[in-house]
């Protein structure tokens, strides 16, 4: 018998060194990548916050995660592995001793063909790390990797026009953009030995100046960390410059991307560690400082201290020396001379900590934060924000637990911001290795405020909402469902909302899978109040409704072609009138050859949503380690063509080209985005280098 599992264990060693030969996904791995962006990107209309979800999942395809070292925060970046799949895979490292290829996962209770088949291009099965090495004995591969991406959109728009100089010398301020039209993004990342790394991030956005006006200094926003993590020792994780923090499950701090509604269960529960350096190009919700953890035994502590200067709409007061602000700015452009205005307008000082017990399946956390201003923070005149907070110190403390025992999970979070309480609490039951339900609450008092919150919401904030989430997930013979219901209450006025409201949204979706083939269809339904007309000085607010109708598909037709296909209708209203409809149809064709190093991925699409409310968004091929989803708008058709040529391992070239044409249009877009004819073209290009 011993001798038979040692061949057993040899055999799937090769077939695992074979696999990881060519790190290329699959389309089945395509696609699910697609489906975690997409449903980020209807949460974000940023596509920074967007694109570091695949920065976690690409980061770890270049540099794969080892299985037999790996905690539980660090597996649940994979976005694939449900709680308890995570545990059964820690408690089998600790009775079994580590993992010799990632198909052993398949003896682990819980683990499908499909989980790994997912996660492999993702990890390894290496050898556990030395007890501890000081900093000073760091030894290992160095590892550095350039990144230099230049896009800009072809055609002129109207912000970029010449000015005559008479016109300025009357109105310098007029709106305009200041400098080119093209956006230009670097990074650079060095990783020595594993435990020891630092990184540079610098962007600017089209309009924006370069080495000249307001941008002296080069790039208009620079970004850089240097971290250091040790697994074993009491220094566990020390971060100097920009960075994140994520504690408990979002209700007092939570400044990175975070899922809301997912028709994957598993993602109700937040595990993430504490610290994460900043990868993303997003300019105002970061921290920046430093941060340090300290771990002995069972318990961690986590300390974080952060001063960062932020965008304001400033109001001026002649008569008092106090500076006043109205607003944070969240776009981070610096292209008009009024956006310029804006620009570091108000310095924000972040400190706090989470002292937090960690003891086989029981979790505790308790987490503190403190925020200050040097101006004070003015009330909104809309009636919807009379909660806003107002003043310069802003401070919250929370309490968060976890239990996870054999067939449940408990979990939740209580936070209190001085003034009122947000509450959430879930429980996910493991049913059956094949079907898991998740079930979650939230009350969060209307006045409740916290700067860095980012909890599972519906409202645009981690305020004055009440709801009540519940979501199935399962499978069966190749075929794969997700099903979730939300029903929620807001007690106080929304933005379009002026009243009191309520509504639900239910998810339902079918997967189907042959091989590498995959099928689903999608239907989601959301039905909320907003005003409707003016009503003798009064708005009527009714209940809209929102329909999505999906079907997507994606087929290899051999080794070198694959095509993915989708149909999709949306439908926007009121209750009481007729739904307008908006649909999107589009084929991607995906060319990979297996003689030269050159990848091309194609899409041409037609849609016709001619209301706001029916746009669609879709997912849309990018360049590596960036992200995007386009937004459907109106009636026309989308093109797209994506070059990926890699002569070797150490370099990469990238080439986009996307243009989006709306016939029968005299002009395109509005304000100072304004282009003066039917069709946008966008052109980006990027090149890698791995040194």
């Amino acid at each position: 018998m011993r001798i038979r599992k040692k061949l057993i264990v040899v055999i799937l060693w090769i077939l695992t060194y074979i696999s990881a030969i060519s790190q290329e996904l699959k389309p089945v791995q395509q696609e699910y990548i697609s489906q975690v962006i997409e449903n980020l990107a209807e949460q974000y209309e940023n596509s920074d916050d967007v694109a570091a979800v695949s920065d976690d999942l690409l980061t770890c395809l270049q540099d794969p995660l080892n299985l037999n070292t790996a905690g539980s925060e660090e597996l649940a970046e994979l976005h694939v592995l449900t709680p308890f799949q995570i545990a059964a895979l820690i408690d089998y490292r600790k009775n079994q001793g580590y993992l010799l290829s990632v198909y052993e996962l398949l003896y682990i209770p819980g683990f499908r063909q499909q989980e790994v088949d997912l996660i492999m291009p993702f990890v390894v099965c290496g050898e556990p790390d030395r007890q501890h090495v000081g900093v000073r004995e760091l030894r290992g591969p160095i590892k550095q990797q350039v990144i230099i991406r230049y896009q800009r959109v072809l055609e002129e728009q109207k912000g970029f026009e010449p000015i005559p100089n008479s016109v300025l010398e009357n109105n310098p301020d007029k709106s305009r953009y200041l400098g080119a039209p093209g956006k230009v993004y670097f990074r650079y990342r060095i990783d020595m030995g594993g435990k020891l790394r630092a990184g540079l991030l610098a962007e600017k956005d089209a309009g924006e100046e370069f080495f000249r006006g307001s941008n002296l200094r080069g790039f208009d926003f620079y970004s850089g960390y240097i971290e250091y993590k040790e697994k074993n020792g009491i220094l566990q994780h020390l971060v100097l410059g920009d960075y994140h923090i994520r504690m408990g499950q979002g209700l007092l701090a939570w400044s990175s991307y975070a899922y809301g509604k997912s028709p994957y269960v598993s993602d109700l529960y937040r595990t993430r560690e504490v610290i994460k350096v900043n990868s993303s190009a997003e300019e105002n919700r970061l921290l920046r400082g430093s941060a340090i953890t300290l771990s002995k035994y069972h318990f961690s502590f986590t300390a974080f201290v952060s001063l960062h200067t932020m965008d304001a709409t400033v109001v001026s007061d002649s008569a008092s020396p106090e500076q006043y602000f109205t607003s944070f700015g969240t776009t981070g452009y610096h292209t008009t001379p009024s956006e310029i205005q804006k620009e570091n307008a108000v310095k924000l000082s972040s400190f706090g900590g989470c002292l937090r017990y960690d003891y086989q399946r029981l979790k505790l956390g308790f987490n503190a934060v403190s925020e200050k201003t040097d101006g004070y923070l003015l009330k909104p005149d809309e009636l919807y924000k009379a909660w806003y907070p107002t003043g310069r110190e802003h401070y919250g403390i929370s309490a968060d637990y976890r239990y996870l025992a054999k067939k449940y999970q408990i979990f939740g979070e209580a936070a209190y911001n001085g003034n009122a309480f947000a509450l959430l609490n879930g429980i996910l039951l493991y049913l059956k290795p094949e079907l898991n339900l998740g079930i979650l609450h939230r009350h969060y008092e209307t006045d409740y405020y916290a700067f860095w919150a980012d909890a599972f919401r519906e409202n645009s904030a981690v305020a004055g909402e009440d709801g009540l989430f519940m979501g199935l997930e399962g499978s069966y013979t190749g075929n794969r469902f997700r099903f979730y219901s939300d029903v929620f209450s807001f007690p106080w006025l929304r933005y379009r909302v002026n009243a009191p409201s309520d509504g639900y949204e239910v998810f339902g979706e079918w997967e189907k899978s042959w091989g590498e083939a995959c099928l689903y269809f999608r239907y989601k339904r959301q039905e909320k109040p907003v005003n409707c007309g003016i009503e003798e000085n009064l708005y009527r607010v009714l209940p809209q409704i929102k329909e999505q109708y999906r079907l997507n598909g994606s087929f290899p037709v051999n080794t070198h072609i694959t095509l993915q296909s989708r149909i999709e209708i949306s439908r926007a209203g009121f209750r009481e009138d007729t739904l307008h409809t908006g649909f999107l149809v589009y084929q991607d064709i995906l060319l990979r050859s297996l003689t030269i190093p050159v990848d091309i991925s194609m899409r041409i699409g037609y849609f016709n949503a001619e209301d706001y409310e029916t746009r669609i968004y879709a997912y849309e091929r990018d360049l590596l380690y960036a992200a995007s989803s386009q937004m459907h708008y109106g009636k026309g058709w989308r093109y797209m063509l994506l070059l990926k040529w890699q002569p070797g391992e150490k370099v990469g070239f990238w080439l986009k080209i996307g243009q989006t044409r709306y016939p029968g249009s005299e002009s395109i877009g509005s304000g100072l985005t304004e282009i003066s004819g039917n069709h946008r073209t966008e052109v980006k290009v990027q090149v890698i280098v791995k040194l």
